[in-house]
């Protein structure tokens, strides 16, 4: 994905998309590009008004044929992704469920004191 294409998204999701808290429009500062891979973008956007932070996965598609951009005779061009209908978006913004502050400080203590043995972690978590 190249710089133009990310301006190109950046200004479809500040015309179409509108912070699910307050209903505002995103602006420009409230998007930080997270990571890029062949033809998809990860994106977070922080509400200027209201502080809601949103993850986005963006996926170009192929409008012939539905495919992924990827690069040419890669296996894993084809993409499983089907945009979300607005009912789809509404059945999502009804059973969202809000990330509390307590569990947003509780990932932190853990994150702290975690060691990166994912191995002892899920040992731990079977027993």
């Amino acid at each position: 994905m190249n710089f133009n294409e990310l301006q190109q998204i950046i200004r479809h999701l500040k015309k179409t998309v509108s912070c699910s808290e307050c209903n505002k429009k995103y602006i420009h500062e409230d998007f930080e590009i997270l990571s890029t891979f062949q033809d998809q973008a990860l994106l977070f956007l922080n509400c200027f008004h209201c502080k809601n932070q949103l993850l986005v996965h963006v996926t170009i598609m192929d409008k012939k044929d539905g495919k992924g951009k990827g690069k040419k005779g890669d296996k894993n061009q084809h993409s499983n992704h089907a945009p979300f209908s607005e009912k789809d978006l509404q059945i999502f913004r009804s059973k969202g469920k809000h990330v509390t502050t307590n569990e947003i400080i509780d990932l932190h203590v853990f994150l702290n004191q975690f060691n990166g043995d994912f191995k002892e972690l899920f040992e731990k978590s079977k027993k």
